[in-house]
């Protein structure tokens, strides 16, 4: 055992107490920043956008394991997509029923899907999300297992067609 210094000299003083062998040293934070798993947040949740209440089993199972994968892997999302199995990265635009991902977030926002399909088992579960790459924070805005329509409401799309 070891006697407590002072703060102030860093001398023992008398009538100190010892510390215990038992006090646990903490560690240093020596770990790489790029290293440090992203923090999940729900601030950006889209609830009307979100189709989890109604999802079947097998892909809602999905959702979850690809959050828990998201809290283990993501610290970059190249190291998410090199180990997280069949799931893929993909890069979102506000055209068509998408834009609502966008409301209140803005059109510069950079909103991601991640993707995850497996035609043996019916599973087609989509995570729309964006990060904060200074923050470390993964901000999910929806779920779902159904497509959205990227023409459907896009009047430049519309357009274009015609002419």
């Amino acid at each position: 055992m070891s006697l407590i210094p002072t703060p102030e000299s860093g001398e023992v003083q008398k009538g100190t107490q010892d510390i215990p062998e038992t006090v646990p040293i903490l560690p240093q934070e020596d770990e790489d920043p790029e290293a440090k798993r992203y923090r999940i947040s729900f601030a950006r949740y889209k609830q009307d956008e979100c189709q989890m209440d109604g999802m079947n089993p097998n892909n809602a199972k999905v959702v979850l394991t690809t959050l828990r994968d998201v809290g283990i892997y993501f610290t970059s999302e190249d190291n998410y997509s090199a180990n997280s199995g069949k799931a893929e990265i993909k890069k979102v635009t506000c055209d068509g029923e998408y834009k609502t991902l966008f409301r209140g977030l803005g059109e510069d926002a950079e909103i991601k899907e991640i993707k995850y399909v497996h035609h043996n088992k019916s599973i087609d579960v989509r995570l729309f999300y964006f990060s904060l790459v200074k923050d470390k924070t993964f901000y999910l805005i929806a779920t779902r297992e159904s497509h959205y329509d990227t023409d459907k409401g896009d009047f430049r799309k519309k357009a274009k067609r015609r002419f």
